[in-house]
């Protein structure tokens, strides 16, 4: 068992060919009872063509990769990879984020009661270009909350005091503003990848009982809607989803003007805005690890069988 086998800082730079993540590898025995599992903790470099990070992962094991099971935060990277590798989808991050924030449920639960006075926000601590772009667009639209990195800084809790805390210090933190505002425009971490990760960006939209207008890679919001969320397709115009990168992130705003300007009605809502924080809270922890466990006794089942153990490419639903 490798641990967060990805090891930081991610390598890639601007002008400069993506090698992906570099990876500690497990020293390993090999024998008939051997298997190896690799948890990736992080996003993974997933193009048009493969996964790197996959790639080498299959490279250094060789003929031992079917015996090799990588835990995965990408959802649907089974489309990108097709090698004797098992890929099971469980979020570790994402768990991990949910168990500690629930941990001081009783100190944030009363903030969601209260009225909200301000539209929209939308935070953006790690400048990169899609947030970069979308502060720009963002940034004379009123009723709304803006930042981006230190460059436009919150009043109270700037980025600059972020470093090397955690989430949900971060979450405790930004209460006040979170409980304020009907509508978040979440910029997720990855953007121009076909495939990528759903973060506490998104999670900390549903836990404070707000509207998400998602912008993020090509259909992280039908991703969303598959782990089980209402993304309120009858308020939100999603239909930005799978456009190209040069335009979705523009038109995610333009086809959502009408809605930034003027809010929701947040009582006809709400029982939809609570069922969604009551599953990011509970009920898609749980969905994890039913799925997980499921994933787990099929592996366990095929290589337990003979032919299944020496096979290269074991036949194996997607988990």
């Amino acid at each position: 068992f490798q641990p967060c086998c990805q090891t930081p800082p991610y390598p890639s730079q601007p002008g400069q060919s993506n090698t992906g993540w570099p990876l500690k590898f497990p020293d390993v025995v090999w024998n008939d009872n051997t298997l190896v599992i690799m948890q990736c903790f992080d996003f993974l470099t997933v193009n048009e063509l493969d996964c790197i990070e996959l790639h080498a992962i299959e490279q250094h094991f060789g003929l031992h990769s079917n015996r090799v099971i990588v835990i995965h935060w990408d959802i649907g990277l089974d489309r990108f990879y097709s090698g004797p590798l098992k890929l099971v989808y469980f979020p570790c991050h994402s768990y991990d984020v949910i168990f500690q924030i629930n941990q001081k449920q009783h100190q944030w639960q009363d903030h969601f009661t209260h009225s909200r006075n301000t539209i929209w926000q939308c935070l953006n601590g790690r400048i990169c270009d899609h947030r970069r772009a979308i502060a720009d667009i963002l940034k004379n639209q009123p009723n709304g909350i803006l930042s981006l990195g230190n460059d436009i800084a919150l009043t109270t809790w700037p980025y600059s005091t972020y470093r090397g805390t955690e989430n949900e210090d971060n979450w405790m933190r930004l209460l006040p503003l979170y409980a304020d505002c009907s509508i978040n425009v979440v910029t997720e971490t990855i953007y121009k990848n076909p495939l990528g990760i759903i973060t506490e960006k998104t999670i900390m939209a549903f836990l404070a009982l707000q509207i998400p207008i998602l912008i993020g890679y090509p259909g992280i919001v039908d991703h969303c809607e598959s782990l089980g969320f209402d993304m309120f397709r009858d308020i939100v115009d999603a239909t930005y989803d799978y456009l190209p990168n040069e335009i979705r992130l523009n038109q995610a705003i333009v086809k959502n003007q009408n809605l930034l300007q003027k809010g929701v009605d947040r009582e006809k809502l709400l029982n939809r805005l609570i069922k969604n924080q009551q599953w990011a809270q509970h009920g898609w922890p749980q969905h994890l690890i039913d799925h997980y466990n499921s994933c787990v006794t099929e592996i366990a089942n095929c290589l337990t069988n003979f032919e299944g153990l020496h096979t290269a490419k074991p036949s194996l639903p997607p988990c």
